[in-house]
């Protein structure tokens, strides 16, 4: 069956499990390479009208922070789980775009990699960081087995100075429809049935 024939209702909520890789701000490639790193990630939305849908996600990472200040070019890392809540906008049956306010939390100690002198840190020393992250999902819903790509890009509210912040992800994903909503006629019938109880 394909996906592409369900017809959206209120209360579906759909699941995408797959591999999340993130990018830091290109100015860290130069010094300690900045190849994709691949963690699992998670993402559940569900309908709330017709082309919106509420979002949630958890990911884990491994992110590279770089400041510039005092005359040095600092490198830091650090492990980080990251849960994140936002909206979601269906502008065409295999296009999305999303917009989130996320909570990244340290897991570990974090590493240097360049200025292992430097009288300073980077925010991998914060626990716990918050920021923005925009996203854009196309999917495939023509076979039965549904697959999509999600490119992010993700802003810390608060940053060092002299530091970048700047993550670009790419989440390659599996999708399922974990909860059939109700249709119009079972809303009706669910509504009647309240109100019945509600009169004795």
């Amino acid at each position: 069956m394909s996906f592409a024939n369900i017809e959206p209702r209120n209360g579906d909520v759909w699941c995408q499990l797959g591999g999340y890789a993130i990018k830091t701000n290109p100015e860290i490639e130069n010094f300690i390479g900045n190849n994709y790193k691949i963690s699992p990630g998670l993402t559940i939305y569900g309908q709330v009208s017709p082309k919106n849908y509420l979002e949630f996600s958890l990911f884990n990472d491994f992110e590279k922070y770089v400041r510039l200040d005092q005359g040095y070019r600092l490198i830091e890392g650090v492990n980080r789980v990251f849960f994140s809540t936002g909206y979601r906008r269906k502008v065409f049956s295999f296009l999305n775009v999303s917009a989130s306010l996320f909570s990244g939390y340290s897991v570990g100690d974090p590493g240097r990699y360049t200025e292992l002198n430097a009288p300073m840190t980077t925010s991998a020393s914060t626990v716990t960081i918050h920021g923005l992250t925009t996203g854009i999902d196309i999917q495939n819903f023509v076979s039965e087995f549904p697959l999509g790509i999600r490119l992010n890009y993700s802003k810390a509210f608060s940053e060092q100075p002299g530091e970048k912040t700047d993550q670009y992800g790419i989440f390659i994903y599996y999708q399922f429809l974990a909860q059939r909503g109700l249709t119009s006629k079972q809303r009706e019938e669910l509504r009647k049935l309240r109100n019945k109880k509600y009169k004795k």
